[in-house]
């Protein structure tokens, strides 16, 4: 066996590091969803890292770090918050107010 086999094949399962991340409190405020796919990418840049020769961590924690990173990037709230004044500038009744000729 090759070292690249043998540090592919030591690589944790996906259902080891969802486990050990219900004990992390970095995951703790975040959907499973969420930490489901962060461990899979993660597992997936280690994975990608060996086989083009890149140094990478095969520990759980180096790829919890990784899935943790991965997750609080996610959970980042993307939303600009706005004042919608539409109903202020536009009002339906404008039209039909009644306006004194003097």
């Amino acid at each position: 066996m090759t070292s690249k086999q043998e540090r592919l094949q030591s690589l944790p399962g996906v259902d080891h590091l969802l486990t050990l991340a219900g004990d992390d409190d970095r995951f703790r405020p975040m959907p499973r969803k969420v930490i489901l796919e962060a461990v899979r990418e993660s597992i997936e840049a280690v994975r990608k890292d060996i086989l083009a020769d890149r140094p990478a961590e095969t520990g759980d924690k180096a790829i919890l770090d990784r899935a943790a990173d991965r997750a609080r990037q996610r959970m980042q709230n993307r939303l600009i918050p706005l004042i919608n004044a539409t109903g202020v500038v536009l009002h339906t009744n404008l039209g039909r107010a009644l306006l004194c000729r003097d």
